[in-house]
């Protein structure tokens, strides 16, 4: 098995690990702090919630999956540059967006309540 396809292999399984450990943490802090969920430190109006919910609710799909890959991936390894997103560019940094899209957000999104979690995205992605 190639190197890099190791790499993110061990890349997926930090990902996956780390969000559940964060997914538990957040639905916790709903349950304990009742149906509306914890205090939402961006106002109401702030402009990050609106480009954040466009990108959640957009029409071409892979734009659902964007934003929680990169997040996702940076928290496990602050290493990474976001910027090359496929690991074949072989830059320092260079990881395989698409194989912790595939492997731990899309199993991720369909395991979990649509509703439930498009509120909780907000709380996981402030705190990455």
């Amino acid at each position: 098995m190639p190197r890099r396809i190791r790499e993110d292999q061990g890349l997926a399984y930090g990902c996956r690990g780390y969000l559940d450990q964060r997914w538990s943490e957040v639905v916790g802090r709903f349950e304990k702090e009742g149906s509306e969920g914890p205090e939402d430190p961006l106002d109401e109006g702030h402009e990050l919630i609106r480009l954040i919910r466009a990108s959640l609710r957009s029409q071409t799909l892979s734009y659902h999956y964007v934003l929680p890959t990169q997040l996702l991936a940076k928290s496990v390894d602050s290493e990474l540059d976001v910027h090359s997103i496929q690991a074949g560019y072989g830059g320092a940094g260079s990881f395989d967006a698409r194989t912790i899209a595939h492997d731990v957000i899309v199993p991720f999104d369909r395991a979990s309540s649509r509703i439930e979690h498009r509120k909780a995205w907000a709380d996981l992605l402030k705190q990455a």
